[in-house]
C-alpha cells in the first residue's frame, strides 16, 4: 500500500488540516453567502485501488443532491482541498472557488507531501443551496 498510516502520516495530516484551517479563517462563508448553516469538508480521499473510478465524485455528487433536496440541510457547503483533482470534481459539480493560495510557498511542509505535483495550491470551494 503506497499510503501507510503511520506516525509520520498522521502528523502530516495534521499539520495540514491545522494549515487549511488557518487559510479559510480568511473567508467568512456565513457572512459572504449570507447563511447560518454550513458543512465543511476537509479530507477526501480513496487508496490506490479506487483511485480513476470516480468514486469521490459520485459520493461529493450524492451528498450535494442530498443537500440541495433537503428541507433542514445546510444552506451551504464549503470544501477545502489541495488535490488538483479535488477541485476539478468540485467545480464539474457546481461549486464555485472562494480562494487559492499558493500551496507550494505558503505550506511550511510542502516538500514532504507525497504527489506534490497534484498538491500545489489550496483551494476553498463553495456551494450555496438555499
Amino acid at each position: 500500500m503506497k499510503y501507510k498510516l503511520d506516525e509520520e502520516v498522521e502528523d502530516k495530516i495534521k499539520a495540514v488540516s491545522s494549515f487549511m484551517t488557518k487559510l479559510a479563517e480568511g473567508y467568512d462563508i456565513f457572512t459572504a453567502l449570507g447563511v447560518e448553516f454550513v458543512i465543511k469538508i476537509q479530507f477526501a480521499s480513496v487508496t490506490d485501488g479506487y483511485q480513476n473510478q470516480r468514486v469521490m465524485t459520485r459520493i461529493l455528487k450524492q451528498f450535494l443532491d442530498d443537500c440541495r433536496l433537503s428541507t433542514t440541510g445546510p444552506e451551504a457547503i464549503i470544501v477545502e482541498c489541495t488535490s488538483y483533482f479535488t477541485y476539478k470534481i468540485c467545480e464539474k459539480l457546481g461549486m464555485n472557488l472562494a480562494f487559492e493560495l499558493d500551496f507550494s510557498e505558503n505550506f511550511v511542509h510542502y516538500n514532504r507531501i507525497v504527489d506534490n505535483d497534484i498538491h500545489k495550491k489550496a483551494y476553498v470551494m463553495v456551494k450555496k443551496f438555499k
